[in-house]
């Protein structure tokens, strides 16, 4: 899915569920490949400039997976004067979050929680390679009120 709001304001109440179908997510042709690191996939792309995402700790993106490798939660890519706000993803297979190409982003109020739920691994209840966000060629991130559970780095910059 993508996005491209300029000069807007969105509110999000509720989620985008992503589907537990790994084969589905490693056909390259159900993802977006906009973030030219390490060739990674990701699943919700926002693009465009001026603009504000609030979904009100009532919504985001619900990955329902415990890892596996696939996409990119969500990429901010080649965006201008954005802002992320209250918003969450549970349950990523990979990355929570990108910003590529971008500047002056902010996010305020991210949650971000990659807690293993297969009974089969209680007791290590952290998903690998579940960053909580990373950057590639991007000015100005700030990173205010986030709530990280995730398996690897909580902040990676990169590029």
């Amino acid at each position: 899915m993508t996005w491209e709001p300029n000069s807007a304001k969105v509110d999000v109440h509720g989620y985008w569920n992503f589907v537990p179908d790994v084969e589905h997510c490693l056909n390259m042709s159900n993802t977006y490949q906009v973030v030219f690191i390490q060739s990674q996939s990701s699943w919700f792309v926002v693009t465009g400039s001026d603009f504000e995402i609030d979904a009100h700790n009532t919504g985001g993106i619900q990955g329902n997976d415990d890892g596996d490798g696939r996409p990119i939660s969500s990429t901010l890519n080649n965006v201008t004067r954005g802002i992320i706000r209250n918003f969450r993803i549970e349950a990523q297979p990979f990355w929570c979050n990108c910003v590529a190409e971008s500047q002056d982003v902010g996010y305020d109020g991210m949650l971000c929680s990659a807690t293993n739920t297969d009974p089969e691994f209680a007791g290590t209840n952290l998903v690998p390679n579940t960053d909580s966000i990373d950057t590639y060629r991007s000015d100005n991130v700030s990173l205010l009120n986030w709530d990280i559970t995730c398996g690897d780095d909580c902040l990676a910059i990169k590029g």
